[in-house]
């Protein structure tokens, strides 16, 4: 029973891992490591705490680590998406991501 409540909050962190995996896959093609380290350090930082405030003093107890996870998982993703569509260092060697279908 406990499980089954645990899986259904993991699934909104599901989300984050078909934008993060090819983000990731491309700034390692493009071999810019920095923000993939930087963010990843970031969100070590931030998730230790955020994990023990929404466990232990927000009273949902195992929950809370299965929503910490979502939400570190998309505090991962959101920095890379951000340098992909502004970076201005590779505007002359990388190939941009687009959404767009020619």
């Amino acid at each position: 029973m406990k499980a089954g409540r645990y899986v259904v909050w993991l699934i909104h962190g599901l989300f984050s891992y078909p934008v993060l995996q090819p983000l990731a896959r491309y700034f390692r093609n493009q071999r810019m490591i920095r923000p993939l380290l930087i963010t990843s350090k970031f969100v070590l930082c931030l998730h230790v705490p955020l994990c023990r405030l929404l466990v232990y003093k927000s009273g949902i107890g195992f929950l809370g680590g299965a929503l910490a996870k979502g939400l570190s998982s998309w505090l991962c993703a959101s920095p890379n998406i951000y340098d992909n569509l502004f970076n201005t260092t590779c505007h002359h060697g990388c190939i941009k991501i687009t959404l767009c279908v020619q």
